[in-house]
């Protein structure tokens, strides 16, 4: 497997970009960390835009809808439109609606995400007054009710996760199909400024996972499916003609190689650095392994 190139020479630079008509972007890590913007990251893509590149922002950030996303790009200048936006939370709407999907469903995630599939159609059970069942010394979970006719879960970051959503979760999860078992994404780790270390989504996947010995489907990166999403905005995507840009090796990277996406560039202002590359490279773990390397996306605007 080649060494990634590094992203640091006008003529490298040059050759990459007029061989792409398309750039993905992760954007925690990459354009962002939390409310924190990646300084020049906004100057990049307006210019890739001017340039005549498509651009699609494609997270699996499951707390944010794309109107959400919409909504914070713009505020920190990335003149985005609508088109341009792929998240989890739609595509697992989408999932559901193409199958199509008429039964009830239980969701562990942000509301946002609830909110999602309740505009797609899609009837949820309610969690309502859950946490009145635990107590500083017990848990009540002789008041805890499974209703069976839940035929789908879905699984996505939840900031107030608690004991009793898990057991519904666990528990709703040894009762469905297993299409119907569905995580929005499986990153173990979320990006964050100060060294923190916040668990993702993939930590509650693992979780319900070895409890219920089921296994849950992904509807975010890196999988197949998240591509085909892309491609339903954007029906003209050559992946031959592509880059994806992100911070991590086994979501974004591995996205780009599984759906043939010509070129992948890790960032180092996210989750993995080179260090880590390095370390696939001698386990023989290739797929992880981006074409380029560049420790941050503004370094670009140089050479534009």
């Amino acid at each position: 497997m080649p060494y990634p190139k590094r992203l640091d020479q006008e003529t490298v630079v040059k050759n990459l970009f007029n061989d792409i008509d398309y750039i993905i972007s992760d954007c925690d890590g990459v354009l962002w960390l939390e409310k924190n913007l990646i300084e020049g990251t906004p100057e990049f893509f307006n210019k890739m835009r001017s340039l005549g590149k498509k651009i699609v922002f494609a997270t699996n950030n499951n707390t944010k809808s794309r109107e959400n996303l919409l909504t914070k790009l713009n505020n920190f200048g990335f003149n985005a439109n609508l088109n341009e936006i792929m998240g989890t939370s739609y595509s697992v709407a989408l999932y559901l609606k193409n199958l199509p999907f008429t039964g009830k469903a239980f969701c562990l995630g942000n509301p946002t995400l609830c909110e999602e599939l309740e505009k797609s159609g899609i009837k949820l059970v309610s969690q309502k007054n859950d946490e009145n069942y635990i107590h500083e010394d017990r848990l009540e979970y002789d008041r805890i009710k499974i209703d069976p006719e839940v035929e789908a879960v879905i699984v996505g970051m939840d900031y107030h996760l608690n004991v009793v959503k898990m057991i519904k979760a666990c528990s709703y999860a040894k009762q469905v199909e297993p299409h119907l078992l569905i995580a929005t994404n499986k990153d173990s780790t979320f990006p964050a400024a100060g060294g923190l270390i916040v668990p993702g989504t993939g930590s509650y996947i693992e979780l319900i996972e070895n409890v219920s010995g089921r296994k849950m489907i992904s509807l975010g990166k890196p999988e197949k499916f998240f591509f085909d999403c892309i491609k339903r905005l954007h029906p003209e995507i050559d992946p031959s003609r592509s880059l994806m840009i992100g911070d991590r090796l086994d979501t974004d990277i591995l996205f780009g190689h599984n759906n043939g996406i010509k070129y992948t560039l890790l960032v180092g202002t996210g989750v993995h650095s080179m260090s880590d590359v390095e370390d696939c490279m001698k386990n023989g773990e290739d797929r992880l392994v981006p074409t380029h390397y560049l420790t941050n996306l503004s370094d670009l605007n140089q050479y534009f």
